[in-house]
């Protein structure tokens, strides 16, 4: 297999073992993995390197699934949480 574009070194083992999952799923129903890179992050870490990328604050919102899917139902662009 060829991978064109490595994105990190860490990246092959983990597309590695998706792949292992997708070709025979059965044995892996119900079962959760956590698939991570090098270190696993949250979210607030995440909106702060956005924040540093496009030079501008980036906030993360721990939106509850009901009011954010109330929101969504109710059309593109008027998210009120």
């Amino acid at each position: 297999m060829t991978i064109p574009v490595p994105l990190a070194p860490w990246l092959l083992p983990v597309a590695l073992l998706e792949l292992a999952l997708l070709a025979n799923p059965q044995p892996h129903i119900g079962n959760i993995y956590h698939l991570t890179g090098p270190q696993s992050e949250n979210m607030h870490f995440f909106a702060q390197e956005y924040s540093k990328a496009l030079g501008h604050t980036i906030v993360y919102q721990d939106i509850p699934v009901g009011p954010w899917r109330s929101s969504c139902s109710r059309g593109a662009g008027r998210f009120t949480w």
